[in-house]
């Protein structure tokens, strides 16, 4: 785990921002939807296993995420 761990570098809350059903390709983004699923099983797999608390942010609207976000940083300045 090396600087993850040891280093207190990272903080151990992390957001995990749901996709929203769909991607868009563009030039630089040339993964296809189904690739993101994978993408992100990754991502929150090796979060986990390196023992971050996932803060799930859900498909829903771009307000209804920030308000999820502020919500939780919020919950956690207060902890």
């Amino acid at each position: 785990m090396g600087r993850l761990g040891t280093d207190g570098f990272y903080e151990r809350d992390v957001f995990l921002v749901r996709p929203l059903g769909f991607v868009r390709p563009t030039a630089a983004r040339r993964i296809t939807y189904q690739d993101s699923l994978a993408f992100e099983a990754i991502h929150e797999s090796t979060y986990r296993s390196l023992g971050f608390t996932l803060i799930e942010v859900p498909q829903d609207t771009p307000q209804s995420r920030v308000a999820a976000v502020d919500h939780a940083i919020a919950t956690l300045l207060l902890e």
